[in-house]
C-alpha cells in the first residue's frame, strides 16, 4: 500500500514547500527491524577469511551474511571438514554498533566423531575512528553458546572479548590485528581457564576488486596446554559491490595446529 503521507511530503519538497531533510526522513529506506539504512557502502566489511576480525562494522540498517567451507589435514592423522565454516549473520543496529549471530559449523572428522559446533552471540562496537596518526579500534564482546555436540564443541558457555585494530598505511596497503581473551571451560577437569590469542596481518589491494593478505596468529592457553602458532594467507574478490568471494590456505608452525588447512567462502551485504 502507498504511504500517502510520505508521498505528500516528497511532493511538497519538490515544490519547495517543505525542507528536503523532512522529505528524506519520511521516504528513507529502512530494514525489517525498522532501522533506517545508512548510505550504500562501497565494499563488503567481511570478517573472513583470516583468523582475526576486521575493525570495520556492518553499516547501520544493513545485514551481512558470511560463511564458507574449511578443510584441515590434522597433525595427529586424519582430516576435518567444517561446513559451513564461520557462519555469521551481522547487522548494524546503530552507527557504531553491530549485532552478530554465529555458528561454528558442522565438523566431519575422518576418523572421529562428527557433530555441530558452538553457536555465538555478540556485539562489535567501534570505539575509535582511524586518524592520520592513530588506528581504528573496535571491541567485540561475544559468548559462545553450548549448542553443539560435546565431542567437537564446548559444553558450557564461553565468554570472550576481542580487541581489534586496523591502520591504512597507503592507498593499497593496511595492517591489522587482534588481541582476544576467552574464558574456556575444560571438560576434563571442570575448571575454567583463560586463553589469549594474538594475530597480526597485512593486506594489499592488487586491484579495485582483488586483494590479498598474509597473517600470523598464536593461541596461548593457561593450565599447561601447548601454545598454537600458525600462518595463513589468501585472496578476496568483489564480484559485485555487495558480494565478496575468498580463498585461503595456512599451516601450523608447531605440532599443535593442523599440518595444512584451506578453504573458501562468501560474504554478502544486503
Amino acid at each position: 500500500m502507498i504511504d500517502c503521507r510520505n508521498t505528500r511530503l516528497v511532493l511538497l519538497a519538490v515544490l519547495g514547500l517543505t525542507g528536503p531533510a523532512t522529505a528524506w526522513e519520511a521516504a528513507g529506506d529502512t530494514n525489517v527491524l525498522g532501522i533506517e539504512k545508512a548510505a550504500d557502502p562501497d565494499r563488503v566489511p567481511a570478517d573472513r577469511p583470516g583468523f582475526g576480525d576486521s575493525a570495520e562494522l556492518v553499516p547501520k540498517g544493513w545485514f551481512e551474511m558470511e560463511g564458507g567451507l574449511r578443510f584441515d589435514d590434522n597433525q595427529g592423522g586424519g582430516t576435518t571438514t567444517t561446513v559451513p565454516s564461520g557462519l555469521l549473520l551481522r547487522t548494524g543496529i546503530a552507527d557504531s554498533v553491530e549485532l552478530r549471530l554465529g555458528f561454528d559449523g558442522y565438523d566431519i572428522n575422518a576418523p572421529g566423531e562428527d557433530g555441530p559446533g558452538n553457536a555465538s552471540v555478540g556485539f562489535k562496537i567501534r570505539v575509535h575512528d582511524e586518524t592520520t596518526w592513530t588506528p581504528a579500534f573496535s571491541v567485540l564482546p561475544t559468548v559462545a553458546l553450548p549448542a553443539g555436540d560435546d565431542a567437537v564443541a564446548a559444553s558450557k558457555a564461553e565468554p570472550s572479548v576481542h580487541f581489534i585494530w586496523a591502520k591504512q598505511l597507503t592507498s593499497r596497503f593496511s595492517l591489522g590485528g587482534n588481541v582476544n581473551l576467552t574464558e574456556q571451560f575444560e571438560q576434563r577437569t571442570g575448571n575454567r581457564q583463560l586463553e589469549t590469542a594474538v594475530s597480526a596481518s597485512g593486506s594489499y589491494a592488487l586491484t579495485d576488486r582483488l586483494s590479498g593478505y598474509a597473517e600470523y596468529y598464536t593461541q596461548l592457553p593457561e593450565g599447561g596446554a601447548r601454545d598454537t602458532h600458525a600462518i595463513d594467507g589468501g585472496v578476496s574478490f568483489l564480484t559485485t559491490q555487495h558480494t565478496q568471494l575468498d580463498a585461503f590456505v595456512g599451516t601450523g608452525l608447531n605440532d599443535v595446529q593442523s599440518d595444512v588447512y584451506a578453504g573458501f567462502g562468501i560474504a554478502h551485504l544486503f
